[in-house]
């Protein structure tokens, strides 16, 4: 087994949040990590979780405190036993009024019983997400995260590692800017490919990782769904090209985006004849493999129901999203995230999308053989290896280490 499968994988430059795949933070509390440090204050709301049980959480990129404490929106996240991970900005910890409502957000929540997940994201001009490249950066953001923590004694349980290409697209907290047009945009990523600086992002991303655990906190780390091929071909291609080292590390958890809605706009791009059974077999082999390497400690984030940083397509109806679950649930995958509250929360029938993605993980359905999808993920088995290959003949200089 290679060294650069140790490394791992991790995949398209698609800048969808997804922080996803946080719900198996919940799972962190097996690991014991709480008692890492005396100080840290104990949690009212505790993250609920068995390995046995499937879990459910949904990511809040954009909402508001209000939009998210809106008293039948809570009912229905209680309901349905539903983490939740809403995103952490910069004004929320740099500023008295942003620290305050951040607290209000926490305490209102932790009154109801509804357990939430940190998903930090760094300003705008930092480029949002950890990176190969912004390693250092993340690293002094996570110092800020745990002094607000500190002085409101809100408990920290698990963080959601958001690793992807730097993202520098302009925009407020509410959403990004509409592009002037569309396009992968793989050039300045194929770009930012090196094994050196992979290497340095590798060690630079442990040390984050310790931070977190002597905080008491688990470590979730995320992955496009590509990285799967990875996984497969025993290399670090994908990976490389995303954003840095995700399966090359021990992390607590692992979340992987696969967003069914956006793959099949991609694909049906592509190919005219695409359906939506082909998207879906294609999740499936993704997802099988995702579940080999990781069983429980993975889980997929699926969606989307709101464009996101990646202007991506979205579903509108619960059963298109349930359909994808069911096909992941059969794959092996238990855990799932849905991207995201705000599109659910703004839908004719919030209740339908959570219902029908709780009912989905009690009924998985093996998907039926799809040629094409099948020839699609054979095309990238073939440009994997090639990735691999071309990423040794690129160099680009590599960020400021940790210390």
């Amino acid at each position: 087994m290679s060294a650069d499968f140790k490394e791992g994988a991790g995949m398209r430059k698609k800048r969808m949040a997804r922080c996803g795949l946080v719900t198996l933070a919940a799972a962190g509390m097996l690991l014991g990590l709480g008692s890492a440090r005396a100080e840290v204050p104990q949690a009212q709301t505790p993250l609920r979780f068995s390995a046995d049980k499937p879990q459910l959480l949904v990511t809040a990129e954009y909402m508001t405190v209000d939009e998210l404490t809106e008293p039948s929106l809570m009912a229905l996240l209680r309901k349905y036993d539903i983490l939740v991970a809403p995103c952490i900005r910069d004004y929320q910890l740099e500023t008295e009024d942003g620290q305050k409502e951040l607290d209000r957000l926490f305490t209102i929540y932790e009154g109801a019983g509804i357990p939430i997940v940190f998903w930090p994201l760094t300003p705008r001009p930092d480029g949002l997400y950890l990176n190969k490249l912004a390693g250092k950066t993340f690293y002094d953001y996570i110092d800020r995260i745990y002094a607000w923590a500190d002085q409101y004694q809100h408990p920290i349980q698990a963080m959601i590692l958001d690793i992807e290409p730097l993202n520098f697209q302009s925009g407020d907290y509410r959403s990004p800017d509409q592009p002037e047009s569309e396009g992968l945009g793989l050039g300045p990523v194929i770009k930012a490919m090196d094994p050196k600086c992979f290497k340095q992002a590798k060690r630079d991303f442990i040390k984050i990782q310790e931070k977190l655990h002597a905080h008491g906190t688990i470590a979730i780390s995320t992955a496009l769904d590509y990285a799967a091929m990875d996984i497969v071909m025993h290399v670090s291609a994908w990976e490389d090209m995303s954003g840095g080292p995700t399966m090359g590390i021990d992390w607590d958890y692992v979340s992987f985006m696969n967003f069914g809605s956006n793959n099949q706009k991609f694909f049906s791009g592509l190919l005219k004849s695409w359906k939506l059974e082909d998207t879906r077999y294609l999740s499936y082999k993704l997802g099988k493999a995702i579940y080999r390497k990781y069983g429980n400690k993975g889980a997929i984030s699926t969606g989307q129901t709101l464009p996101g940083e990646g202007h991506g397509a979205i579903y509108t109806d619960p059963a298109e999203l349930a359909a994808d679950i069911s096909v992941l649930r059969a794959a092996g995958i238990m855990h799932f995230a849905i991207y995201d509250l705000q599109g659910i929360a703004q839908s004719e029938n919030p209740e339908a999308w959570l219902q029908a993605a709780r009912e989905a993980q009690t009924q998985p359905i093996k998907p039926a053989f799809r040629f094409k999808a099948w020839m699609i993920y054979q095309v990238f088995k073939k440009l994997t290896l090639i990735l691999e290959v071309a990423r040794f003949s690129v160099h680009h200089p590599c960020s400021e280490p940790i210390p």
